[in-house]
């Protein structure tokens, strides 16, 4: 697969075909499309496999150089071409379709990055950093959507702390500082739904200023939008974020998705003013997070009864924490087996089943896994499942709504407050 004639207004691109008889790669004339609306399709006998702009929202701009097996895509910012050398040709299979599919999601996404506006002198261009929590610098962002690839977005406005955490599924995706309405100015807490959006937008009410990225929260100007942040709240009321970071959260929104601004005065769901790696429900109470004895567990499937499902595995809280559609619905205990981290690691369910049987659920037939990233130690997720040791019955349960696309992170970091912490938040 090649393109040609990448620029900042459009792109062609060729479409790559594959014969049944996997030795033949035609390429078929070069066409035009448009970035709104194009479909890209590789014909891969016996299916399809297609990828638009909208699959896989806001790959970083920072992939300059990212390998997926033989494919090395470059970024606008290192190379104005997305360069990709096909691996031999195999037989088909789902693994290969995945891999497929990812390839050409990124692709597209750089490519729709390289279409935004451009960044005014006076706002903040935004500064990448590797870790999910800990404090942050003016500027700084972090973004990791394909830790959760699909699910309702959520985003939570913490003004006590400048900052921003972005949800999906239940799971966080990215975090970023920002800078808030000013005195006199204060941004309002509350639950908000975007009402708008446009990548280019001039406040009327101030100078024809640029407000890149702009999602509108109320139509008495309250909005988020790139700016300056300077380290405190100094806007006009508005949620002003890194330029980079602004473009991301733009494609990852959609309109009529909820925000909530935690000011530490307003009564707000899912500990707005103090987030944490994973959303706290709406309905949250210091119960929800009581220790649970060895084999107990949690399992409350109608708290959301459809959706992308996503599973935590939290080594430092010894616990699986379950996901539906940005719910939690399950939790249970677990042990580890023997002394070493377990590693940070995203795995993506396959179709199909394997020739083994599963490590956790008895008599089932084990699940197929694609490992999506990994640090650390290498590990699949075979190896990982072997070391844990939970309710079998609470395992069934979560086998049994299992499906492709299922996505499973396994992290060594805290994932919850302690009850101590959740109890202080909610008095």
């Amino acid at each position: 697969m090649k393109t040609t004639g990448l620029s900042r207004h459009g792109f062609s691109m060729t479409e790559v075909h594959h014969d049944p008889a996997p030795s033949a790669i035609h390429e078929h004339a070069i066409h035009n499309c448009s970035l709104a609306k194009s479909k890209t399709v590789i014909d891969y006998p016996p299916c399809n496999a297609w990828a638009d702009n909208a699959a896989y929202e806001a790959a970083p701009k920072n992939l300059a150089g990212l390998s997926i097996e033989n494919f090395e895509i470059h970024a606008p910012g290192a190379s104005d071409k997305i360069k990709a050398t096909p691996p031999k040709v195999q037989p088909f299979n789902h693994y290969n379709l995945m891999k497929i599919r990812t390839i050409l999601a990124l692709s597209i996404a750089l490519l729709t990055t390289a279409q935004s506006v451009e960044k005014p002198s006076s706002h903040t261009k935004g500064t990448p950093t590797g870790t999910p929590s800990g404090p942050l610098k003016p500027g700084e962002y972090w973004w990791k959507p394909q830790l959760s690839p699909s699910g309702p977005v959520v985003a939570l406005v913490s003004i006590p702390e400048q900052t921003m955490h972005v949800y999906r599924n239940g799971i966080l995706i990215g975090r970023s500082t920002v800078s808030t309405g000013s005195t006199g100015h204060a941004t309002p807490g509350g639950v908000f739904n975007i009402i708008e959006k446009r990548q280019e937008h001039y406040s009327k009410k101030y100078n024809n200023a640029p407000m890149p990225n702009m999602q509108r929260l109320t139509w008495t100007g309250i909005c988020m939008h790139s700016g300056n942040l300077p380290g405190h709240p100094a806007s006009h009321g508005c949620i002003r974020m890194p330029f980079d970071f602004s473009q991301l959260f733009f494609t990852a929104t959609e309109k009529g998705g909820t925000v909530v601004v935690g000011d530490g005065k307003t009564p707000v769901p899912h500990l707005a003013s103090n987030p944490g790696l994973i959303l706290a429900p709406k309905d949250f109470t210091p119960e929800m997070l009581r220790p649970l004895a060895n084999n107990e567990y949690d399992w409350n499937p109608e708290r959301s009864a459809s959706g992308p499902v996503t599973m935590v595995v939290g080594a430092a809280d010894k616990a699986i924490y379950i996901y539906r559609n940005g719910n939690p619905i399950g939790r249970a205990p677990f042990a580890i087996i023997g002394n070493e981290p377990l590693g940070n690691h995203l795995f993506t369910m396959l179709e199909g089943s394997t020739n083994r049987l599963s490590w956790l659920v008895p008599g089932r037939a084990a699940r197929r896994w694609m490992k999506v990233t990994s640090s650390g130690e290498p590990a699949e997720a075979d190896q990982i499942a072997s070391r844990l040791r939970l309710n079998p019955e609470f395992a069934g349960k979560v086998y049994d709504i299992l499906a492709p696309g299922t996505t499973v992170i396994v992290t060594d970091q805290p994932v919850v407050r302690n009850l101590r912490t959740a109890q202080i938040l909610e008095n």
